[in-house]
């Protein structure tokens, strides 16, 4: 239940962070290579924490995949300052 709740937060941040990115420019390519970026560092993601196994503790490829994660979230975030902004004032 945490995966999937974190996994609806994920999407809703690259959604909003999408419409900014949609009135920037038209092109469509960029539309897909936003989308899938941001799906195959998800699912890659997805993948390795349920991948785990048995394993002792939490091995490189995870934590790699987290830090891609992460990676793109913080991005997201900083971008989405700007329309934020713009929905309140």
């Amino acid at each position: 239940m945490r995966r999937l709740i974190f996994i609806v937060i994920v999407l809703f941040i690259g959604f909003y962070e999408f419409q900014s990115i949609r009135t920037i420019t038209k092109n469509k390519i960029v539309f897909i290579g936003y989308w899938l970026v941001s799906l195959v560092i998800l699912i890659n993601f997805i993948y390795r924490i349920n991948n785990i196994g048995d394993s002792k503790g939490i091995v490189q490829q995870v934590l790699f995949a987290f830090g891609l994660v992460i990676l793109t979230l913080t991005q997201k975030i900083i971008a989405l300052v700007i329309p934020i902004g713009e929905d309140i004032f």
